[in-house]
């Protein structure tokens, strides 16, 4: 029997299985319509079907002898009807992208959902996207594409947000289409934003704003710190909800100085550099803040002293917790964190 996942308006079924002997006839007879030849050849895995009339089976296709297909897919996939007969819209086999469009174009009744707890592919969960939402973020145009360079199916999604100079941006994240859980696929959005944000350079970015919107150079640094501000606030909302945003190679480190610190919660300043963590806690903001100033100073170049505005990066790390520095390509993230006993 396969797990039921019911939805607002349809009730699906999970089979996660080798198809049986009936199903594989038709599946071999869909590929004989299509053109295929040797479909004996093919072995065919039931994802799960949409349980009711006018409903629909997802199978996907790999050769027998392990090896890719031609295009160099190692898995396509066939849509058949509620009577595993050839449905009108899917005459053909599909790719993930197609597969991802076909289900999208008809999610009324939650297809998307059940093919994400089917495993055919996953995008962020339902969780992260309320979190965006709740900041007035938007996550919209998904689309699945194969990545011929890296031969893999990725997800692309374009994020929308304003910034408090009235702007409006949108970035692109993109992150592996099918990975073992939306719970990784949170954790590589949130890679990617991090990315993104540490590849964001104030300095550089205003330039383009003078340029596209004719505006002088004072205006224009402050469209480009609105959204490198924007982008630290969304940074930090998806730090906070994914565990704080304590990452894998810091945790050992966290866990031994959570545990010489009385309270119930602490400032954790973690230094990003030469692609290491260096995590610290702090019992105070103000704590955590003197600590990113003093890593700077620390190495500071007595000839760029007059290129630190300090004055400035104190207030970027008060209010967004967070600052890039350009100079040194060195980040300073501050998260507040329960401490664990």
């Amino acid at each position: 029997m396969g797990e039921r996942h019911m939805e607002e308006n349809a009730q699906y079924v999970m089979e996660n299985r080798t198809a049986n002997e009936n199903e594989r006839k038709c599946c071999e007879k869909a590929l004989e319509i299509f053109g295929w030849k040797d479909a004996d050849l093919y072995e065919f895995h039931l994802y799960g079907n949409q349980d009711e009339p006018y409903g629909f089976y997802l199978f996907g296709i790999t050769r027998k002898d392990g090896e890719c297909f031609d295009d160099g897919q190692d898995e396509k996939y066939l849509m058949l009807g509620d009577c595993l007969d050839v449905l009108p819209d899917y005459e053909k086999v599909l790719t993930l992208a197609e597969v991802h469009d076909a289900l999208v174009a008809e999610d009324s009744d939650g297809r998307c959902e059940a093919a994400q707890k089917w495993g055919v592919y996953r995008s962020i969960s339902i969780d992260l996207y309320n979190v965006l939402a709740d900041m007035e973020v938007s996550v919209e145009n998904e689309r699945v594409f194969r990545d011929a360079k890296e031969s893999e199916w990725k997800l692309s999604l374009d994020v929308a947000f304003a910034t408090d100079m009235g702007g409006y941006e949108v970035i692109t994240i993109t992150i592996p289409a099918q990975l073992g859980s939306r719970e990784d696929a949170d954790r590589e959005f949130f890679s990617e934003w991090k990315v993104k944000c540490a590849a964001y350079k104030v300095d550089e970015r205003y330039k383009d704003y003078m340029d596209d919107n004719e505006l002088t150079a004072e205006d224009a640094m402050k469209y480009a710190e609105g959204k490198g501000r924007a982008l630290a606030r969304i940074r930090r909302a998806i730090s906070n909800y994914l565990d704080e945003g304590i990452t894998p190679d810091e945790d050992e480190a966290l866990a031994e100085s959570r545990e010489r610190v009385e309270g119930k919660k602490v400032w954790v300043l973690t230094i990003y550099k030469d692609e290491q963590f260096f995590p610290e806690v702090h019992k105070t903001l103000d704590g955590a803040i003197e600590g990113a100033l003093n890593d700077i100073m620390e190495h500071m170049d007595e000839d760029e002293v007059d290129d630190y505005d300090h004055e400035k990066i104190n207030n970027e790390l008060a209010s967004c917790h967070y600052w890039h520095d350009d100079i040194k390509d060195v980040v300073y993230d501050i998260a507040e964190c329960v401490v664990v006993k």
